[in-house]
């Protein structure tokens, strides 16, 4: 019998094409198994710290006698359970707070998604008394910073976790910032949820166009490998500069038809840098999504890893995670998240203050980033002055919460209407310290 190569080629396309199709489909269904009908506002919180020394404010290492892991140790009678990477601890989890490490040892504390901002702050309270009397035996410090305050990130170990090697290989070649993002960053993330496709494409929209004016008032990177940084919004100098084939924003964001389809083209384009092999090993790959799984239907697993290698403003997963705002002390915190909370709870009204603004393409919106960048508050974006901006935001979140919330606006809206940042009070007090050391000399 003679086969008939022709054939088998258009066949094999077909299948492959069918295989891609129902993929994006698959990708498509996760997100909608996302949403949610109910008419609270639910919030999860991500926030990553920097462990420091309180006599030479040094970034604590993963490793070592006195190291991050010894401090996971001490705190593991208090979790139900641990997580394990090459024989070494690195994450701890309970019901309502799971802990983390980042790949130079930052801190993460992830609290599950609560109804109600003081159940956020009650479930931190109970971690920092796990944590503080631990941190004081060994003279640390939780330092609430978006970049490490003395340290160098070339100084800086990796966590023992396959996936951050290959990461961190990956980006010695892809960017200039790689290196920075891994070992020295620490970020405040708010999770929000979606009522349906509809819901999360404006909620979505609205992040990313209102991004830089979150990362300029939670500002709070005064520090650049042990140098005081001349400009603003230093963590988005850094995420920008980490891989140029990972944009910040989805190209197709302001496209009259994007959904959920086109977030997960746009994911599925993208390089993946790890997969899981049929040993169920990691390695490292540069070959995009669509083309690891050219041959194989997504599992779930393989979806939460494909999400997980983009590191959009906001990314989906079957939530709206918000990534824009630096780590900073937790009564900002809980303001910042009362503030989200606010704004995005009304959309009637959140549109009409978007509908104020002059903005035409992605470009307007990376436009707005380097503008804030180097004005600060000084800057005018999409048409207005960001201060302007900014008191709509802070009177539409004010008008929409509860009464007992609202009061937990107070710090960063009075922070935003001194016109100042968190880093730039620590600037002035870097400052002055370093005028009264040269007086003392």
């Amino acid at each position: 019998m003679k086969v008939n190569i022709e054939t088998i080629v258009i066949y094999h396309i077909k299948i492959t094409k069918e295989i891609h199709m129902d993929n994006i489909r698959r990708l498509i269904d996760y997100f909608e198994s996302g949403c949610k009908k109910e008419t609270e506002s639910y919030l999860g919180l991500e926030l990553e710290h920097i462990i420091t020394d309180k006599g030479t404010n040094l970034s604590v290492d993963y490793y070592g006698e006195y190291g991050v892991e010894k401090i996971l140790e001490e705190m593991r009678p208090f979790f139900e359970d641990a997580v394990l990477s090459n024989g070494h601890l690195i994450g701890l989890e309970s019901k309502d707070i799971n802990i983390s490490l980042e790949p130079g040892a930052q801190l993460e504390i992830s609290i599950s998604k609560q109804l109600y901002i003081k159940n956020i702050e009650k479930i931190y309270a109970k971690f920092l008394a796990v944590i503080t009397p631990i941190l004081d035996r060994w003279n640390y410090q939780l330092t609430y910073l978006g970049y490490h305050p003395r340290s160098k990130a070339e100084d800086r170990k990796l966590l023992p976790k396959d996936r951050y090697k290959y990461m961190d290989f990956h980006f010695q070649t892809a960017g200039t910032c790689g290196k920075n993002m891994m070992r020295g960053t620490a970020a405040t993330q708010i999770s929000i949820d979606y009522k349906d496709e509809k819901d999360f494409v404006f909620k979505y929209q609205a992040a990313c166009i209102l991004g830089p004016v979150f990362s300029l008032m939670t500002d709070n990177s005064p520090v650049f490998e042990g140098e005081i940084y001349p400009n603003h919004m230093l963590r988005q100098y850094i995420w920008k500069n980490v891989d140029l084939e990972r944009p910040m924003l989805v190209p197709a964001l302001l496209d009259r038809n994007f959904g959920f389809e086109e977030y997960a083209k746009f994911v599925y384009q993208i390089p993946q840098i790890i997969m899981i092999d049929e040993k169920n090993q990691v390695r490292y790959t540069r070959e995009t999504a669509q083309e690891i799984y050219r041959e194989k239907s997504l599992e779930e697993k393989d979806m939460e890893l494909v999400l997980s290698m983009v590191f959009p403003d906001a990314r989906l997963k079957t939530f709206l995670e918000i990534r824009v705002a630096d780590s900073m002390p937790f009564p900002y915190v809980l303001s910042y998240a009362a503030f989200i909370k606010g704004l995005f709870r009304d959309t009637t009204q959140l549109k009409k203050l978007l509908r104020s603004f002059k903005i035409e393409s992605v470009y307007d919106i990376e436009q707005a980033k380097v503008i804030l960048s180097r004005q600060g508050y000084d800057g005018i974006i999409y048409g207005r002055k960001v201060t302007g901006i900014m008191q709509d935001c802070f009177q539409l979140a004010e008008d929409t919460l509860h009464p007992s919330e609202a009061g937990y606006l107070t710090e960063l809206k009075e922070l935003t209407e001194q016109r100042r940042t968190l880093a730039e009070i620590y600037k002035e007090k870097e400052l002055c310290y370093a005028a009264d050391r040269n007086e003392g000399n």
